[in-house]
């Protein structure tokens, strides 16, 4: 296919090479979700993506998302703090659990996924 040709729809979605990407990929519904989850971003509106990152990296504003995490979730950033990016969905569970069950590879995909939404990871 003559790559003048291609339409959006034609050519896969590239990852976010940033966070501040990521978080300017998100839908609104998913950002007002985030700043449900972790008030402290929102008290004043950052600048731009690249503020809301950096207060989302922001060592208190960790601190603060992490006690309101459950013991999961916690243990889902832990090993993949340990195993050390990027690392796959399959790899995390492996590290996890090798034996998983579809139960608990459903869970440990939801914990992800919170995660993911509270901006306490993010990439492909």
């Amino acid at each position: 296919m003559d790559q003048a040709a291609q339409t959006p729809a034609d050519t896969p979605e590239q990852p976010p090479r940033s966070f501040a990407e990521a978080l300017a990929g998100m839908s609104d519904e998913a950002l007002a979700a985030l700043f449900d989850e972790r008030p402290d971003l929102g008290r004043h509106i950052p600048e731009d993506f690249v503020a809301l990152a950096s207060r989302c990296a922001n060592g208190s504003s960790i601190r603060v998302a992490w006690h309101r995490l459950n013991a999961l979730d916690r243990q889902v950033l832990e090993v993949l703090i340990a195993l050390q990016s990027p690392v796959s969905l399959p790899t995390l569970l492996q590290a996890m659990e090798p034996q998983a069950d579809d139960a608990t590879r459903g869970a440990v995909t939801d914990a992800v996924h919170r995660c993911r939404d509270r901006a306490l990871l993010w990439g492909p």
